[in-house]
């Protein structure tokens, strides 16, 4: 088969907000394409990392092994090679035996069921149309954590395939270079031709945003929750806006920010949100304090529409 597809890779951090922040960007792209929220559904599961991996094949081949003889050939070499493909198999008769396989979400470790546990709070807090799917993986050996699909949510459009899917891939830059580089990474691709099939083109189109109006700098991991709920208000408002998910020194977080050519920058820590503001930073020499609880209104505050 040949195919476009256009996706996003985030490169270099662990932290399970990017990995909701990669779901949420899939999701406004099929938005903005004019796809509504009720058109759509995000499946979402975790596998875990390698060891959640290498334990769980173990008892998934010992499940599949009992039904040998009723698996088609292509799953019979599977199931040697790499029994999660078994799960991708369209043949009626693999499908019912999958039905009753063990799940790789029940064989994860604590540790990584905390990591996935932020990802599906922070999904929940926006009200986005998800489930989880105790069934979805990825057949490649690098994909870890979080892995994710979105589906539309006619049964007829949805037996056409996936508008977009992808996970974390903590695995790949250590399989491609044979151990000598480590980055974590997320990301998701999107089939064009799928999509486009999708989007009724007869609606007025929308624009994109091209440039970065806000770079979030973050002062302190227990800040972090506060400063993805308010990236996604400012998205919601259609002020672009990034997390410098790092952190680190705020003089390196502000050489981040002008290499992104970022218009503006937000400071988020302790201190702030204890006295219940948001340092913003719309030029170099000008710092304005904004309250909280502007960040809960429908519309964006004066400083940011003038902005």
């Amino acid at each position: 088969r040949e195919f476009f597809q256009t996706g996003i890779e985030a490169i270099g951090d662990v932290s399970p907000y990017l990995d909701a922040d990669v779901i949420m960007t899939g999701w406004d792209y099929l938005l903005n394409l004019g796809i509504k929220p009720d058109e759509m559904i995000i499946i979402v599961n975790s596998i875990g990392d390698s060891e959640d991996r290498n334990s769980y094949l173990e008892v998934l081949k010992e499940y599949l092994k009992k039904y040998e003889n009723d698996l088609c050939g292509d799953c019979k070499t599977r199931l040697e090679i790499n029994p999660l493909r078994v799960f991708d198999c369209k043949v009626k008769g693999c499908q019912e035996i999958i039905k009753e396989a063990p799940c790789v979400f029940d064989h994860i470790s604590d540790e990584n069921r905390k990591h996935f546990d932020t990802v599906l709070d922070s999904l929940s807090s926006f009200g986005v149309n998800f489930k989880l799917e105790k069934g979805l993986v990825r057949g490649l050996d690098y994909y870890t954590h979080t892995v994710f699909e979105v589906y539309p949510t006619g049964e007829e459009e949805a037996s056409q395939g996936a508008l977009l899917g992808g996970g974390r891939y903590d695995g790949l830059f250590s399989t491609l270079s044979e151990g000598k580089l480590d980055f974590p990474a997320v990301g998701f691709a999107s089939g064009v031709e799928r999509v486009a099939s999708a989007v009724d083109w007869d609606k007025e189109d929308t624009d994109a945003i091209n440039k970065l109006d806000v770079y979030i700098a973050v002062l302190g991991e227990g800040v972090m929750s506060k400063a993805f709920e308010i990236s996604r208000k400012l998205q919601q408002w259609g002020i672009s806006a990034d997390i410098d998910y790092r952190g680190g020194k705020l003089k390196t977080q502000f050489k981040r920010s002008e290499a992104r050519n970022a218009r503006s920058v937000m400071i988020i820590g302790e201190d702030e949100l204890n006295a219940g503001i948001i340092k913003f930073k719309p030029s170099v020499d000008t710092e304005i304090e904004l309250q909280l609880d502007v960040f809960e209104g429908e519309n964006p505050p004066e400083e940011l529409i003038d902005f």
